[in-house]
């Protein structure tokens, strides 16, 4: 699997015709004007690697500038929506400020030298200036699934919380403060961040992350995603991504799923309260605060 311009597949003996053809029967796939991608293999690239392909076929036309943003994202490999990946995001120094083209979007803001690395050998901003510069843009939740994420790749919090404040009054300045102010690299996967911004959007009381139950002998049952130790309440935030993780070698995953059940079995019959939510109920940030705040008062009565 590879990508060509335009030029390469006419040296090749492919009309425009004979291009638009294998783009409509799925052979290729346009990439970006006038670069394309062969999947002859059989091998279609999801959202983040072909975000990657994108930024390769867009670099060599931009001369100048780090890639920042959404793409510099995708190169560290922190979490972003598929649809945030239509554009190759640019930043150059200059006056605060952006440009959007078809697929560039061009920021204009200072730039440290200690902000900016090397990623496959393109110039890209650094974990923590890539989470501050999310941070701003993205919704909080979002934001904060951002900044996790790069706190678990040893992003240097304070370092990260600097360059908020050096922002001063950017605009999404004072929501990114909040978003790094609350980062912590013990949330494990995005819907887990996404739901500690909600509970702190709605003052819920703080959870402990990532743990561990023990019975009465001390051996570990297993580790919730979230604890209310003094209500007695587990939360656990269920996705395919997390069960992926717990899929051991020669495991398929219906063992996990069991696995699950009994796992949570055994806290429930230690008196815990479990409650579980998905990604879909997230949807509706009210609602699923109220049944969040159910589930508290039902493990506080018992």
């Amino acid at each position: 699997m590879g990508t060509f311009t335009r030029a390469e597949l006419a040296s090749r003996g492919l009309s425009d015709t004979d291009i638009r053809r294998l783009v409509r029967e799925g052979r290729y796939i346009r990439v970006r004007r006038g670069d394309y991608l062969d999947t002859s293999s059989g091998l279609v690239p999801q959202f983040e690697p072909r975000h990657r392909l994108l930024v390769r076929a867009t670099w060599p036309r931009l001369h100048s500038g780090v890639l920042s943003h959404h793409s510099a994202a995708a190169l560290h490999g922190l979490p972003l929506p598929g649809h945030e990946l239509g554009r190759v995001h640019v930043t150059r120094v200059g006056n605060s400020g952006w440009v959007r083209r078809d697929t560039v979007q061009v920021h204009r803001a200072r730039l440290d030298d200690v902000e900016v690395t090397r990623v496959e050998g393109l110039p890209v901003t650094t974990l923590e200036r890539t989470a501050a510069d999310l941070a701003r843009v993205l919704s909080p939740d979002r934001g904060l699934a951002v900044v996790d994420a790069a706190l678990r790749q040893g992003a240097d919090p304070g370092l990260m919380a600097q360059i908020v404040e050096s922002q001063g009054r950017m605009r999404g300045a004072p929501r990114a403060r909040a978003v790094v102010a609350l980062g912590d690299p013990l949330a494990e996967s995005p819907g887990e961040s996404r739901s500690r911004w909600f509970m702190h959007e709605f003052d819920a009381p703080a959870p402990v992350l990532q743990f561990w139950v023990v019975d009465g002998s001390g051996q570990r049952l297993g580790r919730a995603d979230f604890a209310w130790p003094e209500l007695g309440v587990l939360g656990e935030f269920d996705g395919w991504v997390k069960y992926g993780r717990l899929l051991k070698p020669g495991q398929d995953l219906s063992e996990v799923l069991r696995d699950e059940r009994r796992r949570e079995q055994g806290m429930r019959n230690l008196g815990w309260w479990v409650h579980r939510w998905t990604d879909q109920d997230l949807r509706v940030p009210t609602r699923w605060h109220q049944e969040l705040v159910e589930a508290l008062g039902s493990g506080r009565s018992r």
